[in-house]
């Protein structure tokens, strides 16, 4: 009869605070693997910028992705009820990265390659 009684809010309120502790490990690892993944996304970055009309295709690829990236986050930040500073911040701001890394991309003109310049011009 005891198991089917509802648990009272403030022992789940007591069991997420101790689970969700500032010094539980899962805050740490968010953070590091949170600005892994950022380190990571921004030396790609750079090495797409060293040849952007070689990389064209793949820049505009990384803008779609960063859209929807941001629209995510923006979804995830209003359902967790994160502050409205927040949600109006990250995920709108890297709405607007992606779409002007995509307009960028889009405006640089396309490497020819030479071999088909050397085929082009012989027919």
């Amino acid at each position: 009869m005891g198991h089917n009684m509802p648990i009272p809010l403030e022992t789940v309120k007591r069991i997420a605070v101790s689970f969700f502790r500032i010094d539980a490990p899962i805050v740490g690892y968010l953070a590091r693997s949170t600005s892994a993944f950022y380190a990571l996304y921004g030396g790609l970055l750079l090495v797409l910028s060293l040849n952007l009309s070689r990389y064209r295709p793949l820049l505009s690829c990384v803008g779609i992705g960063t859209i929807l990236l941001g629209a995510a986050l923006t979804g995830v930040d209003r359902v967790e009820g994160l502050p409205f500073f927040w949600q109006v911040a990250e995920g709108p701001f890297d709405m607007a990265a992606g779409t002007i890394l995509l307009l960028l991309a889009r405006s640089v003109k396309e490497e020819v390659s030479p071999t088909i310049q050397t085929r082009n011009s012989d027919a």
